[in-house]
């Protein structure tokens, strides 16, 4: 019994996803490629690993040395603010502070510090708060996670910049090699709608942008913590799939050994207004969303409008080349 015939719907889709795994699995063997996009995220963490750590060694001790019978609401207010108390005779206090033991030292009139710190404005405020004084310093809260959050973010924010420039280099790079290389007019030959193979372009680079990109905000997430993870995933991908869509519209004719410097300056330009929009609020924009609190779903579904439609725009524009 002789097979269905098969439909050209069902054979573009079945180009579709060939030629999408073809490519992904070409971009992942390049070692230049990989080394690209795995050493920002590398980078990234291993330096927050390291700051984190020299911050934390050399973080100033939070000891304060108190009398035996130190008053309870000042104790509990020490406490509070996350400081250790040694507890040694009311003489030893000051002693105490002078040998180096403890860098700061209070009975619950008097302070003593060694050194210059935060810490000892800290204790001061609560001395002279309990005291009623006219005049007190008033010492910045300690980071919360929230904080934490928020600059592990700005973080992924920056990094999201570097793949976004990454995802211009991906649509036009790729086309301009096939074409050098003669690859390009092969895979034009298939019997398939030509826009096929420009969206097969997106797919392929978007994902491998956006799961080094996923990658790369995860193990920064376990550094330092970001707030709403899932939301800036969703932003990055589309902004990454943004990029490489521009890329791959106005690539045109351009190759590496014609240069492609015209056509990324243009994807340039245009990445930079993207990304001004943002400071107007347009968080449904891919790029100028990754600077929002949105939730990425409408910068996704744009970014892959945009996907879509420089497949047909580079359909057009290498049919004419």
């Amino acid at each position: 019994m002789n097979p269905l015939p098969e439909t050209p719907t069902v054979r573009a889709l079945r180009a579709l996803w060939l030629l999408t795994a073809s490519m992904i699995q070409r971009l992942l063997r390049e070692g230049m490629v990989l080394r690209s996009l795995v050493w920002p995220g590398l980078v990234a963490s291993v330096t927050l690993t390291i700051t984190v750590a020299f911050l934390a060694l050399t973080r100033p001790s939070r000891n304060v040395a108190v009398p035996h019978d130190v008053p309870d609401d000042l104790a509990a207010a020490l406490e509070e603010r996350q400081f250790v108390l040694d507890r040694v005779d009311v003489d030893a206090v000051r002693d105490s502070v002078k040998r180096g033991a403890t860098p700061l030292g209070t009975d619950g009139q008097t302070l003593w510090a060694r050194g210059s710190s935060i810490a000892s404005l800290e204790v001061e405020y609560l001395v002279r708060d309990r005291l009623g004084a006219t005049w007190m310093p008033e010492p910045d809260p300690l980071p919360d996670a929230a904080y934490a959050g928020r600059a592990g973010r700005n973080i992924v924010r920056v990094l999201g910049m570097l793949f976004v420039m990454y995802g211009a280099v991906f649509g036009l790079g790729g086309v301009a090699r096939d074409r050098d290389n003669g690859s390009l007019e092969a895979e034009l030959a298939l019997p398939i709608p030509r826009w096929i193979s420009g969206f097969a372009r997106w797919i392929a680079s978007t994902f491998t942008l956006g799961l080094f990109f996923t990658m790369s905000l995860l193990y920064i997430t376990a550094i330092v913590g970001v707030t709403n993870t899932p939301a800036l995933i969703r932003h990055g991908i589309a902004a990454c799939g943004a990029s490489v869509a521009l890329g791959i519209g106005v690539v045109g004719t351009a190759g590496l050994k014609q240069g492609f410097a015209g056509p990324f300056a243009v994807v340039v330009v245009l990445l930079t207004g993207l990304t001004t929009l943002g400071a107007l609020g347009l968080d449904w924009l891919p790029l100028a969303s990754l600077f929002s609190r949105g939730s990425g779903w409408p910068a996704l579904f744009v970014s892959t409008a945009m996907g879509l439609l420089s497949a047909f725009v580079y359909a057009w524009r290498v049919g004419r080349g």
